[in-house]
């Protein structure tokens, strides 16, 4: 019979770790860390989420394609340098120049990566970083 190192009674059922595997949980926070940090957690994990939900992102050649004149704040956020913080940002701003301008709800706010600088929070590197990401859908002419 098996005993428990840390009291030296013997193992039971109630004393093995709820993972199957001891070392699941190490091991799983070692994976995750880096792969959050290169971003590449939050790209993957996202985007089939935003594809499911039929918002504004779509793949277009293998690459992720996000609108900003239509996406949520939460499609937003798989942006480089995009944040919950800075995505409600360019929400309340795209909203706000509709409202001002009584523009409809499907009216293109931002025309290009370089708009998205007038979003407090977003300079020249994070509009440059995002740019391969987004894509500006315009209205067709005479509307």
């Amino acid at each position: 019979m098996a005993t428990d190192p840390s009291s030296g009674q013997a193992a039971t059922a109630s004393s093995q770790p709820a993972s199957a595997h001891p070392g699941a949980a190490s091991t799983m926070a070692a994976l995750f860390v880096p792969l959050f940090c290169l971003g590449v957690y939050n790209l993957t994990t996202t985007v089939p989420y935003a594809e499911a939900t039929g918002g504004a992102a779509s793949r277009k050649s293998g690459q992720l394609q996000i609108n900003p004149n239509t996406a949520e704040w939460w499609e937003l956020t798989v942006l480089p340098g995009v944040g919950a913080v800075t995505a409600k940002k360019i929400v309340a701003y795209r909203d706000t120049c509709r409202q001002e301008q009584s523009l409809p709800s499907e009216a293109p706010v931002f025309e290009s990566a370089t708009d998205l600088r007038r979003i407090h929070g977003i300079g020249p590197k994070k509009a440059i970083a995002m740019e391969p990401f987004l894509v500006f859908e315009q209205l067709p002419q005479g509307r």
